[in-house]
């Protein structure tokens, strides 16, 4: 968003463009992070749904 990049903008001017390349490699991290973990959630859900429907069936 633009609040993010103005700091990032502000950042780099501060400390230079190195110190901006690693937090935007940071950032760049903790997102995939953040997906990968939400892809694994919903895998985890669909496996509970399965299970209780088949639970549901078993138990007709």
């Amino acid at each position: 968003d633009r609040e993010a990049a103005e700091r990032a903008e502000r950042e780099e001017e501060e400390t230079g463009p190195a110190a901006s390349e690693a937090h935007r490699t940071a950032v760049k991290e903790r997102e995939r992070d953040r997906r990968r973990r939400e892809r694994a959630l919903a895998e985890i859900h669909d496996r509970i749904e399965k299970l209780e429907a088949r639970h549901a069936e078993i138990m007709r």
